[in-house]
């Protein structure tokens, strides 16, 4: 039976892990005596395969539009939401938002942790938290709008009025 091909070459994707990537080529790898086709999908530091047959997972996505990256955009300038009081509160507010691999409430969240970090300190875990999700959420803006990740960071900052 043939395998369904959702992605295409050259088409990004989001990773819930990796961030944003792009699907190279698709290839057989043979696992014991079992030949599975996978996607190559490359970012800026890394590779990994992604078998065709399960491409549906909720751990990648295609990266979003422009409207759905400007949804996200406009999430940035609402209310910021407190994260919560106590420490295992807001691990289950951020394993909720990765869980979704969805970019507006990747952006909330993002939104949240800068501001609760220019407010206060955060955890250690918030920290390394807010390090990837930003990093995921600017490098996916870069891409939908093609800009450097410089100018993505500095739009993010600017309209959380937050300094570097």
């Amino acid at each position: 039976m043939a395998e369904k091909c959702v992605f295409e070459k050259d088409n990004l994707l989001v990773h819930v892990n990796y961030g944003i990537g792009q699907v190279t080529a698709l290839e057989n790898k043979c696992l014991g005596n079992k030949h599975i086709l996978y996607y190559r999908i490359e970012g800026e530091n890394y590779t990994f395969w992604l078998p065709v047959n399960n491409a549906d997972t909720k751990r990648v996505r295609p990266a979003v539009s422009r409207k759905e990256m400007q949804k996200s955009i406009h999430t940035l300038e609402g209310r910021p939401k407190a994260l919560g009081k106590n420490h295992k509160q807001r691990q289950d507010r951020i394993k909720d938002a990765v869980s979704k691999c969805s970019i507006v409430p990747t952006a909330r969240l993002v939104r949240d942790l800068l501001v609760a970090q220019a407010e206060r300190k955060l955890g250690e875990s918030e920290l390394k938290a807010l390090d990837k999700l930003e990093k995921h959420f600017i490098m996916e803006w870069s891409v939908v709008y093609n800009f450097k990740l410089q100018k993505a960071r500095m739009e993010l900052r600017e309209l959380l009025t937050i300094d570097d």
